[in-house]
């Protein structure tokens, strides 16, 4: 499917900068202190200074006793106006000392990606369209960035309104997504998200009672149709997007970002040897709960 091709090159690009310390240097300078606020900030800021509420709405995978103490650090610290501009500067600046001058063919890709950005459909996508009203960015390599990024949220919106439709819950499909993936210790994932090892093994247990997941924590055969089904989905969500683009163009992109993505993620720094729970590249895990 071309719609998961182009999220797939996309993907590693538009997270990158999530992960990356100026990133992180520059919004912790503002005053919004740890890194789950930070990281919360990052994605949803564009909407503005918004409640607790509406983040868990739209990142549904987040713990959300945590949200409800992360959110508002950061808008007693800053606005979502000098939040977005700091970060606008940082990103750029974690581009450019990975990848140097813009590499050949940023601006078609640019192109190509904004003409997919601007066919999205906005209805039930706040984030991406939330960004997509942004003043886009000049610099090439920022602008191509935030391509990425708005076609990476606007997947994710997707993904959550067909698993809601679908009659799941937030943390079971964060489990199943994890156990699908496969390229995490289990846990981790949902240690990532804010939720407890032990929320996490009560979590499998009723996946195992449902027949989601076997003794081992594998996906049964009903596991993986039921994932692959919401999948399929959001792939038909995603199909405005594709229907502006063609083959030859999501090939060029996919060339593009699998020459660039080793390079970004070459910058971010190893994952901690003595702080094994907290993930690739330092990624957070629980904060303290209301």
């Amino acid at each position: 499917m071309l719609e998961r091709r182009l999220h797939e090159a996309i993907n590693p690009i538009a997270i990158s900068a999530l992960f990356s310390p100026g990133v992180y240097r520059a919004i912790n300078d503002l005053g919004v202190p740890d890194r789950m606020p930070v990281y919360l900030a990052q994605r949803t800021a564009a909407m503005g200074a918004v409640p607790p509420t509406t983040v868990s709405a739209v990142l549904a995978y987040f713990q959300p006793d945590m949200v409800a103490v992360a959110v508002p650090k950061v808008w007693a610290a800053t606005t979502p106006q000098a939040l977005l501009a700091a970060r606008d500067i940082a990103v750029v600046a974690f581009l450019t000392e990975a990848l140097g001058d813009p590499p050949e063919g940023t601006d078609e890709v640019a192109a190509i990606l904004r003409r997919a950005v601007d066919a999205a459909p906005v209805a039930g996508h706040p984030i991406s369209s939330a960004l997509r009203e942004r003043p886009w960015p000049e610099h090439p390599l920022g602008a191509m960035f935030r391509a990425c990024e708005c076609l990476r949220e606007h997947r994710g919106e997707s993904h959550i309104a067909a698993w809601t439709v679908a009659g799941r819950q937030p943390f079971e499909m964060l489990l199943i997504s994890e156990r699908k993936l496969g390229w995490m210790p289990r846990g981790e994932m949902a240690y990532m998200y804010g939720w407890w090892p032990a929320e996490s093994a009560a979590g499998y247990a009723a996946l195992q009672d449902e027949g989601l997941l076997d003794a081992d924590l594998s996906l049964t055969t009903a596991g993986h149709a039921l994932r692959d089904a919401i999948e399929d989905s959001t792939d038909v969500a995603e199909a405005p997007i594709i229907d502006v683009l063609d083959e030859g163009e999501v090939a060029q992109v996919e060339a593009y970002c699998s020459s660039i993505a080793p390079r970004l993620m070459g910058v971010l720094p190893p994952p901690d040897p003595d702080s094994p729970k907290e993930g690739d590249h330092g990624v957070m895990g629980p904060m303290p709960r209301q």
